[in-house]
């Protein structure tokens, strides 16, 4: 079964009266694809594949809580035949049973034979009592992408090339600035 390695750079940022928290993030997922349609055409330079997926599986690591979880990937690439480079986008969503653990966007670069490096981006909702604030998951990430699915890594806990963090709460506002210096007198 194909891999997609995902290696990501995270941020959650959460709203409210939460302290602001970083924390890096790790996971590896494999998925296999539920229904892909493709198609070809010819562009400028050369022809194309274009591929749009629905890819299911699972992903398990720190982002998961160590749990493993399920993930459903909607991704549409577009790639140059001859020398495989092109591009995808799509969506992906992280669930634990019914509960929701990521919900986003990727776009990624294609190049070669089916190495992907992108960017994913993602909301992470509350958890349950104590609830931790909904936080942001920005993600660079690399991988694979074939006809058999899209498996890979996501982070790394700082020791690989892409790093992946969540974060959230916020910090509070920044004061008003005191003005110094002579003021007006009303005559």
């Amino acid at each position: 079964m194909p891999v997609l390695v995902l290696a990501a750079t995270g941020i959650a940022i959460a709203t409210g009266n939460h302290a602001a928290t970083t924390k890096q993030v790790a996971a590896s997922f494999s998925t296999t694809p539920q229904r892909l349609v493709t198609k070809t055409c010819t562009g400028a330079d050369g022809s194309y594949t274009v591929t749009d997926g629905t890819y299911t599986g699972t992903v398990s690591g720190t982002l998961t809580g160590g749990a493993t979880d399920t993930l459903k990937i909607h991704a549409k690439s577009i790639v140059n035949q001859t020398t495989g480079d092109g591009t995808t986008v799509g969506h992906f969503r992280i669930k634990n049973g019914v509960s929701p653990v990521a919900d986003g966007s990727l776009i990624a670069v294609n190049s070669g034979s089916g190495s992907m490096n992108g960017f994913l981006f993602a909301h992470v909702p509350a958890g349950p009592p104590p609830p931790p604030p909904a936080a942001r998951l920005l993600a660079n990430f690399t991988g694979t992408l074939s006809a058999g699915g899209i498996a890979g890594k996501i982070g790394g806990n700082g020791t690989m090339t892409n790093t992946a963090v969540e974060q959230s709460g916020s910090c509070p506002p920044h004061p008003r600035p005191l003005h110094l210096g002579p003021h007006p007198h009303p005559h």
